[in-house]
This record gives structure tokens, sequence and C-alpha cells, in this order.
């Protein structure tokens, strides 16, 4: 566990054995550190006179690991190496063993911390590069420090320095050295000065530029690293150090960790040329590393895809953005097609279209009877098509609202036709097989599937048909309907025109005989008639994707599921529905596609928390991805970051039948940076602020937990969750701002507890008020036992967490034709190389867990109990109408963990996961389907 500055003091004063070194004899002593931190004294002596030995902190020149290797004859040099240290003074050097390695590295990291403290740095290799930078930015601003001619300084005269005048006492303005600070820090300009401005027009000295660097640049966790790994007491680590600490604290990188790698890591992130040229990083240099993606707490394994992409698309969760044209709220906001380029850049593969008919006969894209701005059909389908498959090569779903008449719906179809070419996936209607939910994901690459209204196989006219005019899970209700949209609607006709009459008006492509989409439903409305719209043959031949609204009866099976169709509910009715009906609407989310809208009285472009419905196994879960900063925005791009941000996240092994082992994280924070203003006085001093660490674990009910953390009091023990179901829960690190009445958010991190690479870690949060946390974290399943056996090696080693690897063991085909059919997987244990999440085989069903579970070097000093899934009150499911979803929706019940429990027996079969051919056609796709 990494040792902190007060916790080494702490256990100085308190005072510990030792064995002195002294002409090959041992002297046994006890030596402690005075309250006020400026000496060190021992006890019993030989000392006469009856006065109390002590060396003053002031007159330590360094401490070194180790001692003089003539000593092994006492004892062997392995022991000395891990136990003993040298203190090296103006007058005397003292060699001192302890039997403890706890003991050993306390003191020698306590003692390089007063030393550190206790002494000047302006004479050390980072004092003397920032010396000379400072000297560089002082003569950049002011030609006086040059000697140029030409200065408009009075005190000059001729605008050059006599040269009989001794040089200046260089200054600079604090601006400049903020920005200089900014460009020779990344740790500065990221987090510590990211907000930072003058605010004065105050000069800076060489002495006060080398301390506020320092302030603003220093993490107390890092030069405890450099501390405890440099063996000669130097504020750099060579690579032979860095190679050790980078084995030690990131064991999963060990692999990889050579001369070739060290030199290169050296290269690329240390800022000092004099360190650089004699292969060694100094402090600068390791934070930079320790921010950087490969040593950060995201598993750099999920970096890319790593599940099995060869499930029909009822197997994924898919990234899904809702009214994906709007900037901003849900009534008044623009429209843009730089929303569709910015989402499929950010790995959304679900995208929202609600046409319109046009004022000049073009079709139009806006949020139907608001105030929103309109776009060209056209211009929409071509901005998906210039960055559909940039950063995803999986399908894209063109998700239709159509509002259009006859003449409107063919100029959309010829549209998808002309922009998207080969790409969009066309099935034929008549053949009741064609469906691509049956396909495997991986044949479906670099193509389009459109989601719309589609007619059935037995329409018998030539040219259209009509399909019922259900309303739009998102529609709004008519009290929120604005006048842009109402204004449009055409006076509606004394008769409803005949089926003859829209045939010969849909030919002569006569916009004005038709009536409009409002026109038409009203009338049926006023008829008493189930409200239906005409749809172009031409348009519904290139659908994939069937739209339909889900009901209580499609759970409970009294009304059959339609294949390739995607059933889309209002976010309030499937809450109902998933509370109440949990099990039924897992099972119906194993063969069919279900999509959750917000609701329509969402106006602020606010969101429902996605984790709630991915639970039970929604693919499609909405969301206006416009918020960015939304906090189920954050979840959403957590979720699926976890498989290489492509879009699709094969849904967690608890959808079927299966076993698994309880999570436990147990959490240690060291440090938490914050944003730190410059005072007015030359030495730069710690704000007045309060800030409070929120740490939570979100996702099933019974691993909902929430715990907050006094950030300039953090806790000496550590944070233990326990997590039952990790495949669906994120870790959230979230930094408030304490004011008088409130609480100000800061910024966050979120992450699946899957994809936590464990360790010491340097956590980047990012928002208005971006922070460091370095935290140590260790993840462990409930059946292993922490390990007493200690870390280190003969030079110094680390005393941290050992990593080891968890993966999914391989299964061969035999094991996973007995998954598919209901057959159970569990966590195995692997201590051999990191697996190849690219072998196709690795993963039959499950998505790559690559989840480091590290031994303890200590014994944790809390424990939780074994017992984590207590009993909670059982919650009522199956059954329902949609007469009682609507009477019961403010019923809210718990789901509890039994009923979750009961749901990995009651669950169907999967099924197989083998390859079949490419489908592309008609006929492809109804024998792949059938062969599923």
């Amino acid at each position: 566990m990494l040792l902190r500055e007060g916790v080494c003091y702490s256990h100085m004063e308190k005072g510990s054995p030792f064995h002195k070194l002294r002409h090959n004899k041992r002297f046994s002593r006890v030596y402690k550190l005075n309250s006020s931190h400026q000496y060190i004294t021992w006890y019993p002596s030989r000392k006469r006179g009856g006065g109390v030995p002590r060396i003053a902190v002031k007159d330590i020149k360094r401490v070194k690991r180790g001692v003089n290797p003539s000593r092994s004859q006492v004892s062997s040099s392995a022991l000395l190496a891990n136990h003993s240290f040298t203190i090296f003074t103006h007058a005397t050097t003292i060699e001192l063993v302890s039997s403890s390695v706890e003991v050993a590295d306390t003191w020698l990291v306590g003692l390089r911390w007063l030393v550190y403290r206790a002494s000047s740095h302006e004479h050390t290799v980072r004092g003397m590069w920032l010396s000379e930078e400072f000297h560089l930015l002082a003569t950049a601003v002011n030609p006086l420090y040059r000697g140029v001619s030409g200065t408009t300084d009075p005190a000059v005269p001729n605008g050059t320095l006599p040269s009989h005048a001794p040089p200046p006492n260089k200054v600079v303005d604090l601006d400049s050295c903020i920005r200089r600070i900014k460009e020779l820090s990344y740790y500065c300009s990221q987090f510590s000065l990211a907000t930072l401005s003058a605010r004065d027009a105050r000069a800076i000295s060489e002495t006060e530029f080398i301390q506020m660097y320092e302030f603003y640049s220093n993490m107390d966790p890092v030069l405890t690293f450099i501390f405890l790994y440099n063996n000669n007491g130097d504020d750099y680590l060579t690579a032979h150090e860095l190679g050790a600490f980078v084995q030690h604290e990131f064991r999963y990188l060990t692999q990889g960790v050579d001369d070739t790698y060290l030199r290169t890591v050296i290269e690329h992130y240390e800022p000092i040329p004099i360190l650089r040229a004699e292969n060694c990083m100094g402090i600068d240099g390791l934070i930079t590393f320790l921010l950087s993606p490969d040593l950060s707490l995201f598993n750099p394994f999920h970096t890319k895809v790593s599940h099995n992409m060869s499930h029909p698309l009822s197997h994924y969760l898919i990234n899904s953005s809702h009214n994906t044209f709007l900037t901003g709220d849900q009534l008044y906001s623009a429209s843009s097609t730089d929303m569709y380029t910015k989402l499929l850049l950010d790995g959304v593969r679900h995208v929202e279209l609600d046409v319109w008919d046009g004022d000049d006969g073009e079709p139009e894209v806006y949020h139907g009877y608001t105030s929103t701005s309109r776009l060209k059909v056209k211009a929409v389908l071509l901005a998906i098509a210039e960055t559909a498959f940039a950063a995803s090569i999986y399908p894209v779903i063109v998700d239709m609202e159509n509002h259009c008449c006859l003449s409107q719906q063919m100029k959309i179809a010829h549209y998808l036709r002309d922009v998207f070419k080969d790409a969009l996936i066309i099935v034929n209607p008549v053949d009741r097989n064609g469906t691509v939910t049956k396909i495997p994901l991986n044949r479906l690459c670099f193509k389009v599937l459109v989601k719309c209204k589609k007619l059935s196989a037995d329409v018998t006219r030539d040219n259209f048909g009509e399909v019922s005019d259900e309303n739009s899970a998102d529609e709004l209700p008519n009290h929120c309907k604005t006048g842009q949209g109402s204004e449009n609607v055409r006076p509606s006709p004394d008769v409803i025109p005949s089926s003859e009459q829209l045939e010969e008006a849909f030919v002569n492509a006569n916009q004005e005989t038709l009536p409009s989409y409002d026109q038409r439903r009203k009338q049926h409305i006023l008829l008493g008639r189930k409200p239906t719209v005409a749809l172009s043959k031409y348009l519904s031949s290139l659908v994939s994707l069937k739209s339909r609204t889900l009901t209580a009866d499609h759970l409970s099976q009294a009304e059959p599921a339609e294949r390739g169709a995607v059933y889309q509910v209002n976010e309030l009715d499937a809450i109902i529905l998933v509370r109440e009906q949990y099990f039924n609407v897992s099972n119906f989310c194993q063969q069919n596609l279900v999509k959750v809208v917000p609701s329509p009285a969402r106006f602020n472009s606010a969101n429902p928390e996605p984790i709630q419905f991915w639970n039970a196994g929604v693919q499609m879960v909405a969301l206006n991805q416009q918020t960015s900063r939304d906090k189920c925005n954050r979840y959403n791009r957590a979720l699926f970051r976890a498989n290489g941000n492509c879009g699709y996240f094969l849904k967690p092994l608890y959808q079927a039948p299966f076993e698994t082992e309880v999570l436990q994280l147990d959490l240690m924070f060291y440090f938490v940076s914050r944003i730190q203003a410059f005072m007015q006085s030359s030495t730069p001093a710690l704000p007045s602020h309060r800030w409070t660490l929120q740490v939570e674990i979100k996702g099933h009910l019974s691993d909902v937990n929430t715990r907050y953390i006094d950030c300039m009091n953090l806790p000496l023990t550590p944070e233990t969750f326990t997590v039952a179901y990790p495949h669906m829960a994120f870790f959230c690190l979230t930094l408030y701002e304490e004011l008088s009445k409130s609480r100000k958010f800061s910024c966050d991190y979120v992450i699946p507890v899957t994809s936590i690479a464990a360790g010491v870690k340097t956590v980047p949060l990012q928002g208005p008020s971006a922070c460091v946390v370095v935290m140590e974290i260790l993840a462990r399943t409930r059946s292993e036992k922490p390990s007493k056996k200690r870390g280190g090696s003969a030079s110094g080693g680390a005393r941290s967490f050992l990593a080891k690897k968890t993966t999914f063991h391989k299964q061969s085909s035999a094991n996973a034709a007995d998954r598919a059919g209901g057959g159970s997987m569990k966590l195995r244990r692997q201590n051999s190389s990191t697996p190849n999440l690219s072998d196709p085989q690795h993963h039959s069903f499950q998505p790559s867990m690559s989840l480091r579970l590290p031994e303890p070097r200590m014994q944790l000093l809390s424990n939780t109990s074994d017992d984590c899934l207590k009993s909670r009150k059982h919650f009522p499911g199956g059954g329902g109408s949609s007469s009682r979803l609507k009477a019961n929706r403010s019923s809210m019940h718990e789901l509890t963990m039994s009923s979750i429990a009961n749901l990995f027996h009651a669950s169907t079969a999967n099924p197989s996961s083998n390859h079949r051919p490419v489908a592309t056609s008609s006929r492809d796709i109804a024998a792949a389907a059938a062969a599923a």
C-alpha cells in the first residue's frame, strides 16, 4: 500500500526497533522522530554525560536504500537490500537494518520526505532546469535582459546596459509565467492550472517561479514512488528503477517491459533534456507517464473490439440516439446535420429522422408540432453516409418516423437508394422469413438498416398500401404543440378520397390533391375509424426493420411477435413493464428488438437512466445525446467504450443461465488535486474551498452504493464495495465543491467495473474543473483470500498490490454448445500470459473481460460479510395488460435479488453463434433466418 507522508511521520514518532551496524557488529536501538520533526533520536545509548543522542534533519544529506556490501557477512544481501537503509550526514554514516520490510519502507520514505522539505531545490536537476527556463522566458519577454538596443526603458540610457553595471534582477509578469508553466507541464496544462489566469500584473522572480511550478505540478504520491524506488536518494528514477516500478505496480505490462520500451517511455514523456540524455525520468515525466492511456484505470485491452460479434442483433445493446438532429431542447432548439456527423464519429449506431412534408415539395426533418428549425432529408442522408462507418464498421440503423404524403415518400425512397447504394439492406416484403434480425452482426458490416413502418405481404394495390398510424411513443401531447407545426396543416376536405382517387393522385404525383398526414388522421378519428396512413410500396421495400409499438400483450404472448420488428415503448411504460414483468421483458428481448424512448415531457432533453433497461435486456435506449454532460450519457459512453466504442455491446452473461462470483473492490485514496489559485503572497497557499469526492457503484439495485469522502481528510483505511453483478455495474467518481448552501459539480469519471485495471492509478476527472485522483484499487472475487505474501525485489521493489489476471477460460466447442443449450459458465483463474482477445474462440458468448485481480500486499483493515445477497421483499411479476399498465403507472416496486436470480434459471436458451454466409438479397436473408 502506498505510503503517505503524514502516515510515515506518525509511525516514526512512535519509534521503531532497528539493528545498527558498526564494525561488522549489531547494536539494538529504537529510533524516534521528535514531535517537531527536526531531530532523530535513539536509545539506549553509550553516550557519556547522560545526553540524548540525536541527528538534526537539516544535517541529513541523503538516505540510500541498503547498506555497505561489506556487511554481507552480517546478513544476506537480499535481506539487507529489502530491510535496510543508510543515512548520510555531514559528519557520519548510520546503517540500520529492520526485521520488517514495511518498517524499513516507512522510515526510508519518511526520511526522504523530511530531507525534501528541509532542503532547497534550486540546485537539483529539476531546479537547474527550471532556472534555465526562467532565464529563457525573461529574455524572451524583456529585450533589456538580452542587452538589445532599442528598449524604451527610461532607466537605461540608449537602450543598452553599461558594461560596468551588474546584471539586473530578472522578473517576469505573472501571466507569462502561468503560460510557460502550462507549456512545461502536461499536468498543469490539463488540470491544476487549466482554468487559471493572472489576476494582477505582479512581477515574479526566479525563486518564486520555481516555487510556483513545484506547487502546481507536484503530486505527493508520485514523489513517494520516486522515494520508494530510487536507491540512491535522488529525485529521479534510472531506467532500471523505472522498470522495477512498472513491473510491480502495473503487472499486466510486464511482458512488454524491456530496455527498448523504457527508452521509448523516457524519450516520449520526460521534459528535462539532461535526464533524457542520461536515460532517467524525473517527477514531471513520471506524472505525465502515469496520466497516459497505457497506465489508465481503463483496461487497455478494451480499447479495441473484444466481444464476440457473430451473434444476432437481439443479443447486443446498441448505442442509440433520440431526435438526433436537435442541438438543444425539444421545442425551440436548432436542427443541424453536424449532430449526425458528431454522434456517428462518437460511435452511435442508431440515428433518428422525423420526416415531414416540405412546403417546396422536398421532405424535411424536424420535430413535429414544435418551433425547431428544419433540415432537408437529402442533406441529412448525405451527412449520415459521409461518416457512417468512420468510427465503426458495424451496421447503422436509420430510424425514420414517416409523416409525409405519397409523392414525398417516393422522393425519400429515391434519396435512400441514391445515397446509400449497395450499403442499403433490402428485404422482400412478400417473403415472410425475410429478416435481418437473425443474421450474425459481423455479416452486416458496412450496411445500413432502415427502420420505419412497413406494408404487410398481402397488400393488393400496385403502388401503395395503408398501415396503422399508432401514436409515436415520443409524440408530444396536444397541449405542448407549438404554433409552427400546426400552422402548416391544410384545411380538411369534406370527404375522404377513395382508394382509386389516391392511386390516381399518386401516379400523377399531384401533391395538392392528396390529404396531408394531419388531415388523414383527423378524418379517421372523426369517423370513428382506426387511424391509418398511406405508405408507398417503394419506400416500404427499403425498410428492413419494421416499427411496432410494444404492449403488455406482446410480453404475455397474447399477441404473437413479428419477426424483423423493432418494438418501441415510452420511457414511463417501460419502467412499469420492467418492474412488474421483468422476466417477461427479459425473455422477450432475447429474440426481439426493443427500443425505449424518453418521455415527451422531457422538453429540456433530459434522459431516463438507461441502466435499469439494459439490465432487463432492452437493446436500444434512445438518449438525447446533445446533452453531453448528462449523467445518463456518461453511463452510455462508458458502456460502449468497453467494446472499442464500436456501438455494440454483447449482453452480459447473466441474460442467460450461468454462475458467477461476487466481486469485491477495495479502494484506497491517496491524493485529490483541486483547482488552486496563485495568491497575492510570494508563496502560494491552498484555497479555503472544501471538496467532496462521491464514490458510487451503479448497477442492479442490490449493488447500488454511494459514499462521500472529504478530500481535505482522506480516510486511512480502504473503502470496500461489494458488486454482485459486475457485468452491468459502473464505478463512478464525482468531485463536488461544497458551497455555503449547495454543492456544485466539478468533474467526474465513469468506467464499467469489468473494465477496471487494478493497481495504483492516476484517474483524470473531466468536467468544468478537471482534477486528478490518485488511488489504489484491489479487485478480487469473494472466493479469493488476501495473500500475506510480500512483494518486492532485491533493488527495493514495489510495496503495492500484485496484479493478477482473471479471464474467462478458453472453452472448447463442446462446452460452447453446452452453454448455448442452457449450461453454465464460471469465472476461472489464470495466472498465465494475457489472453488473445482477437481469438474468435476465446469468447463464445461473453464479452471480453480482462479484469485484474491483484493480491494485496498487506491485510486490509476492513472486511465485509460474505453474505451480500440479503433477503428483500419479493416483487410481483408476470401478467398484466395494456389497461392495467396505464392504471398502475404510478406504482413502483423494488426489483429484488431473488427475482433476478430466478431469471438465471428461467431464461431461454440462446441461439448458436456459428458463422453463416453473407446475406444481402432477400433470398439470402430468408435462408440465413431459416438457418437460425
